[in-house]
């Protein structure tokens, strides 16, 4: 598939856009954890605990979306070439029993984001995934069965790029 470099550049854009919303919103809640107005007016009185646990969780979350975004960015650009086993970099379509395809990128990160591009539907798919897992080395012809958290799922591999 000629769009594997838009796909992998959508994918990477769609974590820096994730990683710019969150950094605003911590800067928000982090401001708003330390307001004057946000101070405890008795001792029940949770809002700035509330508030400051929030912003810790979303410090975490910008911290990931940073590594996640390095390690896009690390990514050697040998993703244009085709590859005959599922490997990082790697663009699989799958066929189920019912003759329904899904395509999917193997990612060093950026897991469960899926991407559109020239009309095909795209899901990032990591190593540490259970599908992930599964297609990690795999061949065309090869069959592919896991138990996702939505469902099994029983596939074919048909194409690799």
């Amino acid at each position: 598939m000629s769009e594997k470099r838009q796909i992998f550049e959508a994918i990477r854009e769609r974590v820096r856009s994730d990683l710019l919303t969150v950094r605003r919103s911590q800067r928000t809640t982090q401001a708003g954890a330390t307001h004057p107005e946000n101070r405890a007016e008795h001792a029940k009185d949770t809002r700035a605990t509330e508030t400051s646990y929030l912003a810790r969780g979303l410090a975490e979350r910008v911290e990931l979306l940073e590594r996640d975004l390095a390690a896009l960015d690390g990514m050697s650009p040998v993703i244009d070439t085709a590859a005959d086993r599922g490997v990082l970099g790697a663009l699989l379509t799958l066929e189920d029993s019912e003759g329904n395809e899904s395509v999917y990128l193997l990612a060093p990160a950026g897991g469960g984001i899926t991407v559109e591009v020239g009309g095909v539907r795209v899901q990032a798919l990591t190593a540490r995934s259970p599908l992930g897992q599964a297609l990690v080395g795999c061949e065309e012809g090869d069959e592919v069965s896991v138990n996702r958290p939505r469902g099994r799922i029983e596939a074919v591999v048909t194409q690799i790029s």
